[in-house]
């Protein structure tokens, strides 16, 4: 049964006889559901196993999927088709997967600098853009990046205050900000975005 959350299927078939070796039941499985946006999910990834009236079970890769057609579908939840062999005969199941969205680069950054009472503030302003989440990172080079924090899609702008004595009058300083999806636990980032502020 499948409810839309669930990482396996199961198709059920009947038997007059359990001395039969016909087949009785076929459980499709991901082992991670999820796939980033414009990819397709490898059929490394499915798991396939038939159980047969007579007790045994047989896993098989003799199977094909739709997983290209979904390379050009929205975020959001989908069935991937499983057809595989029965004998003969040539038989379908189902496994839910997720599309996660694709984060892209963050465009129009801006910044703005204040000083008062001994400390600095930066605001940083941009364009939102697909993704989940922003990380956001400064360094005196180009290059360098000292992790700022990160936060949540739905803000555009975020402020940050040191000390005027690590962000220093007249000194310029580069922050870079890129936004990230998280696919099966693990982190995708878009490419970062750069901008020079002098304080």
């Amino acid at each position: 049964m499948q409810d839309g959350t669930d990482t396996q299927a199961v198709t059920f078939y009947t038997s007059l006889d359990e001395k039969d070796t016909s087949l009785r039941t076929v459980a499709a499985t991901a082992k991670n559901n999820e796939v980033l946006q414009g990819e397709a999910m490898a059929n490394e990834n499915i798991s396939l196993t038939l159980s047969y009236a007579d007790g045994t079970t047989k896993k098989t890769t003799d199977f094909t999927t739709n997983a290209l057609s979904f390379t050009d579908k929205k975020p959001g939840s989908y069935q991937l088709s499983v057809v595989y062999k029965d004998g003969d005969a040539q038989r379908e199941t189902f496994v839910p997967i997720t599309i996660v969205v694709k984060p892209s680069k963050v465009t129009k950054l801006t910044a703005k600098t204040a000083q008062k009472k001994n400390k600095t503030t930066v605001k940083l302003s941009w364009n939102k853009t697909n993704g989940q989440k922003y990380e956001i990172s400064y360094g005196k080079a180009k290059k360098q990046h000292k992790k700022l924090g990160e936060i949540k899609i739905s803000k555009k702008s975020i402020s940050y205050s040191r000390s005027a004595k690590t962000w220093k009058k007249g000194k310029s300083y580069y922050f870079h900000i890129r936004a990230y999806s998280k696919v099966n636990g693990i982190k995708k980032y878009s490419n970062y975005k750069t901008i020079k502020v002098k304080i």
